[in-house]
């Protein structure tokens, strides 16, 4: 019985306190719970409310594309460095180092990936053509080349294909125009002959890359020169013992391919001949 008459004095309190509220205009306060979710229980509640269950919020998260969009890099040379046992490569990273170029230096496994993007460069060096690795890496992505070419994209190959008469890694799948090599140098290959000194005579003495120099021939290595060029080819020098072409440039829609088969590249700080030449046609193609 007294039980039972603390309960009505319990209820008759708070049904005072619910009129009294009422009467000031103030709603009753709320008693929150806070657990794994906001629960709202109101005064007058005996259990949960499922309608007063309040979810979190939702928070808007953008795509991966659109968190991730990483800017495009501007730089200015992409050396095709295929091996490390190949000196011209190494040679190459110290001519444009000396010439204070910025470059990347990669191979067949990033350049062949399919969201690599050769406009991120202005030119693209390719070092030499001493083994398979080099005509892979071309002829794999000969087509994004000539469209980077098209594009205004500048490609210098630096073929140094002559150390020991090696034509038979030579490719032309990365050329908008057919171009061929022949060996003009009948010494003997095995013993690397073909890398003997040579000359060079320039076609056209005022062309920049031939700036600086005092002498009517330059000195080089090398015994390959091109054959059957087409219309489209210009022979910037030519060899002085054969008359045949091995410095050749075009143009190609926007862009410029220069062809280079003495071996300077490998010969850079050895020799001041190959030394200006390479520098002049790096900062050639970089203008």
């Amino acid at each position: 019985m007294r039980t039972k008459i603390k309960y009505l004095l319990l209820a008759l309190v708070a049904i005072s306190a619910t009129i009294i509220s009422c009467s000031t205009g103030n709603p009753p306060t709320p008693q929150v719970i806070v657990e794994e979710r906001l629960v709202v229980v109101t005064a007058t509640d005996e259990k949960t409310d499922e309608s007063s269950v309040l979810d979190p919020p939702t928070v808007e998260v953008e795509s991966p594309e659109e968190v991730t969009n990483t800017p495009e890099k501007n730089i200015d040379v992409l050396l095709i460095h295929i091996s490390k046992e190949l000196q011209s490569g190494y040679a190459t990273k110290e001519a444009l180092t000396s010439n204070g170029v910025e470059f990347e230096a990669l191979g067949q496994y990033y350049i062949g990936q399919s969201d690599f993007s050769f406009s991120n460069y202005r030119v693209v060096v390719v070092p030499q053509f001493w083994n398979t690795k080099t005509t892979r890496a071309l002829n794999e992505n000969a087509n994004r080349i000539i469209e980077f070419v098209n594009d205004g994209g500048a490609l210098v190959v630096f073929a140094e294909v002559a150390k020991n008469c090696d034509v038979e890694y030579w490719t032309n799948s990365w050329s908008p125009f057919p171009i061929y090599i022949e060996l003009f140098y009948k010494g003997d290959c095995a013993s690397g002959k073909g890398n003997e000194k040579t000359l060079i005579a320039p076609a056209y003495v005022d062309h920049v890359i031939f700036s600086g120099f005092k002498d009517e021939y330059i000195q080089a290595y090398g015994a390959i020169g091109f054959q059957g060029l087409d219309s489209e080819w210009k022979v910037l020098a030519t060899s002085d013992e054969s008359g045949v072409p091995v410095i050749i440039e075009a143009r190609y829609g926007e862009g410029l391919i220069i062809v280079v088969l003495p071996n300077i590249a490998s010969h850079y700080n050895q020799w001041f001949d190959s030394t200006l030449l390479f520098d002049n046609i790096i900062n050639y193609a970089l203008r």
